[in-house]
């Protein structure tokens, strides 16, 4: 190099050195400021140099100089003086880093018109020999990230392998503090997590081997860096940090005291290895896991939230639960429980839970202790977490895993707490809550050691009110619970008083919720097997407001058809009202009641049970089918008495009819309890009994359906055919006397309610009625019909058929005129006896 090179460069240096101190001496007038940044445009570099010093130093007094060194365009001409010197260049970088702590210059910069600068500085740090001109680029670097337009300029020439190469071979610690400033702002922008996995040979060990570096401040800002990308879950670079151990030297970190200031940040970098699917848990065998385990036993409170945080994210894991469990995790999750935070104890909930999905993990956390520990938590108030919702969804969590829960948490005195919290109500639990709240009771209830000490009248009473509340799965869920319960005794009582059949009726036709719908079915169905239940829900329309349901509804709900058929089959008097048909397969049992024509059809149905218990009468006649006595053997002495006063009456009738008569005759009365009027009320039928009896003993089991139907039927035709009358006898003189009759037997009993046994005339209906009433106890089936204009009549099924090929027929009795004939249904003589033609 010349001498005089060498000799310019020194003065160059004489002068930077010495100005300073000149600047120190003057005063910095508005004027003078004004001068230099005018002078900056000069072609002499001393001068240009010179005013660069000076503007140096008034920019370091105070931030208002900034402003007014920014108001005069002094960006603009640092930008210009590029090209200079290495004096210049680096003063002009200095200023300019310097101005850039003003947030209008950034805006400035960040400008299209100055990307050609941006681009020039992010060379200079890239390439350029000087090492202050590479820390000013670096700085001014950092301070430009902030703006997603820049960084992608920044991008666009692939600096992440520069700051790498760097960070990797740099001795100086301003630069490399600097450069890893710089990589740090980088990694906040928002398009970083595009474009960091584009960036070709990025390696993580380069930062990671500065974690340990002596100088603090680049410590901090590397476990900054690492901690960035963890977040960013990049499975390239979580490999990387799996290769490089990352999770077992921060726990080695958390567990040395030393390292103090960086135990937060290393808790931190280890959640988020757990959040990635590639270090999730590749460590857990480890020597370091095992003693973080037993470190966190006796760890310092402060460390508690951090360090269930890890483990809670663990216990999410499936696939590691085993290995969990073989290495005593949940024991170090139990530890937490120690704690007074809510906010730890919380966390420590929800890692039980998660743990509790590996059945002996279960067990071994179901404890007196741990349980005890949990209940206690429910006592506890904050802002938080003011319900303890977390608490309580463990404790059900565990219920659910374990059946000794139950039986643990009765014995630390959990259910005054727990029925405590099922008297706030929806109006202070939220409704999830509430729902865990009653799962509980309900598990309670369940066991018969402890559902005394839960069920009440005032808890069935306010169980039985949620089922209107406006919450939909807390009314599923007390459908479920009130099913368990349609046996209890004591749950009858409050649900007949408290009307719950026209509460469940009102909910079932009101809600749009299949799940609450189907149960609120399924509670019906199971409470029609208990007579009183079954009553009152018949009382109060279950029939009418089953079949208003839509029909796309009882599509979806085989429930609704298996109700209404299992409320027809069980109370077969609402049955026949409705349908107008009793099936062969139909049995009446004791006191089955008709409605006589009186009655308008379309009116409410009307139970005998509460005209019983009014001690009141229908309306109208209702004939009763009334089997309370049962004839076991004949008094010869009143059968010789009955023989000759029955055999008189029926000498008048045709010769088949007499044959008939005489047999019927012959059974004459037997020895049943004495005949007692209950005087306005239902009394019981002493005929009906005796008149099983007679005809039983003529129907023998190798005879045919045809003549025991016809035997049947003869007897039937005898005992209802009344006086003898003259052939031609008007049928309005017959309806005359048989109203006579019906009303005198009335009069009799003080009561509409008429056995059908007290009968001794009748027509359609009341042939066909006891026909089917003595039918059914002697092995003749039949069904009753009701057809129109007052018709009734009897159907029995027959095997006929020829060549071993038998088929099952349907036959109409004729009970009327040819007694006892056999008329296929759907003939021309059926359906004029029917009168359906």
């Amino acid at each position: 190099m010349p001498k005089s090179d060498i000799k310019g460069k020194d003065t160059k240096k004489t002068k930077l050195e010495k100005l300073p101190d000149d600047v120190k001496e003057k005063s910095y007038l508005t004027r003078q400021v004004d001068t230099s940044i005018v002078i900056l445009d000069s072609t002499e570099n001393d001068v240009v140099l010179e005013a660069l010093l000076f503007l140096s130093k008034y920019a370091d007094i105070k931030l208002h100089n900034l402003n007014y060194l920014q108001q005069k365009g002094l960006m603009g001409k640092l930008l210009n003086l590029f090209k200079r010197n290495i004096c210049i260049l680096r003063l002009s970088l200095r200023l300019l880093d310097v101005l850039l702590n003003l947030e209008d210059v950034v805006y400035e910069l960040d400008q299209p018109e100055h990307d050609n600068k941006v681009d020039e500085i992010s060379n200079y740090y890239i390439s350029h020999n000087d090492l202050p001109i590479r820390k000013f680029c670096v700085s001014i670097l950092s301070k430009l990230a902030a703006s997603p337009r820049i960084i992608n300029l920044i991008f666009r020439v692939d600096l992440f392998n520069p700051i790498l190469c760097t960070m990797k071979s740099t001795k100086d610690v301003e630069l490399l503090g600097a450069t890893v400033t710089l990589l740090l702002a980088l990694l906040d922008a928002p398009a970083t997590l595009s474009m960091l996995p584009t960036i070709e040979n990025f390696d993580v060990g380069v930062i990671m081997m500065h974690l340990e570096h002596h100088h603090l401040p680049i410590r901090y800002v590397v476990y900054d860096v690492i901690l960035k990308i963890s977040s960013f879950y990049i499975d390239a670079f979580q490999r990387m940090f799996k290769n490089q151990k990352l999770v077992e030297k921060m726990l080695n970190i958390v567990m040395t005291p030393e390292k103090e200031a960086f135990h937060t940040k290393a808790l931190e970098v280890v959640i988020n290895c757990i959040e990635s699917e590639e270090t999730s848990s590749y460590f857990i065998q480890s020597l370091d896991f095992l003693n973080f385990c037993q470190w966190v036993k006796t760890c310092k409170p402060v460390y508690f939230l951090p360090c269930i945080t890890l483990f809670e994210n663990l216990s999410k894991i499936n696939k590691i639960k085993q290995t969990l469990y073989d290495l005593s995790v949940e024991e170090s999750i139990l530890y937490f429980l120690r704690s007074n935070d809510k906010s730890v104890l919380n966390m420590t909930c929800r890692a039980i839970c998660n743990m509790s999905e590996h059945s002996y993990c279960c067990n071994r956390m179901v404890q007196p202790v741990v349980l005890k520990a949990l209940t206690e938590i429910l006592d506890r108030k904050d802002e938080e977490d003011p319900q303890n919702e977390v608490a309580i969804k463990t404790l059900l969590t565990l219920a659910r895993r374990s059946p000794k829960t139950v039986d643990i948490l009765y014995s630390v005195d959990f259910v005054p707490l727990l029925l405590e919290y099922f008297r706030r109500g929806t109006t202070i639990l939220p409704e999830e809550t509430f729902l865990r709240i009653l799962e509980m009771i309900y598990r309670f209830a369940l066991h018969p050691l402890y559902q005394n000490d839960v069920i009440s009248d005032k808890m069935f009473e306010d169980i039985l009110k949620l089922i209107n509340t406006e919450s939909d799965p807390i009314a599923t869920m007390v459908a479920e619970m009130l099913s368990y319960f349609v046996n209890n005794k004591q749950f009858i009582l409050i649900f007949t008083k408290f009307g719950g059949a026209s509460i469940m009726i009102h909910r079932l036709l009101m809600t749009n919720s299949s799940n609450l719908r189907n149960m609120i079915l399924l509670f019906i169905h199971t409470s029609l097997a208990e007579e009183t239940m079954l009553l009152e829900f018949l009382r109060y329309e279950l029939v009418p407001a089953v079949k208003k349901l839509a029909d796309l509804i009882k599509e979806k709900s085989p429930l609704t058809e298996k109700i209404l058929r299992l409320a027809y089959n069980v109370y077969l008097p609402l049955k026949f009202y409705k349908l107008g048909t009793l099936e062969i397969s139909d049995k009446l049992n004791n006191n089955f009641y008709v409605l006589t024509e009186g009655w308008r059809w379309q009116d409410p149905f009307p139970f005998i049970e509460i005209f019983l218990e009014a001690r009141c009468n229908p309306i109208v006649i209702t004939y009763v089918v009334n089997y309370m006595f049962v004839v076991k053997k004949e008094s010869r002495r009143e059968s010789a008495r009955s023989t000759s006063s029955l055999g008189s009456t029926n000498s008048r009738r045709s010769s088949v009819r007499s044959k008939s008569s005489r047999s019927s005759g012959s059974f004459g009365m037997l020895s049943v309890p004495p005949m007692t009027i209950n005087f306005g009320s239902l009394t019981p039928d002493p005929y009906l009994a005796r008149y099983i009896y007679h005809i039983n003993k003529y129907l023998k089991n190798d005879m045919p359906i045809q003549h025991r139907v016809k035997m049947l039927a003869e007897y039937v035709d005898t005992l209802l055919s009344g006086p003898a009358d003259e052939k031609g006898t008007p049928i309005t003189h017959k309806l005359h006397t048989f109203q006579q009759h019906v009303q005198a037997i009335r009069y009799k009993l003080g009561t509409t309610l008429i056995p059908i046994g007290f009968l001794r005339m009748g027509f359609h209906f009341e042939k066909a009625l006891l026909f089917k009433a003595i039918g059914d106890k002697v092995c003749v089936p039949s069904a009753l019909v009701k057809g129109r204009h007052k018709l009734y009549w009897n159907e029995v099924a027959v095997l006929a058929g020829e060549n071993n090929q038998t088929e099952l027929k349907m036959y109409v009795v004729d009970l009327m005129r040819d007694i006892g004939t056999l008329l296929p249904v759907g003939s021309r003589k059926a359906n004029k006896y029917c009168d359906i033609m």
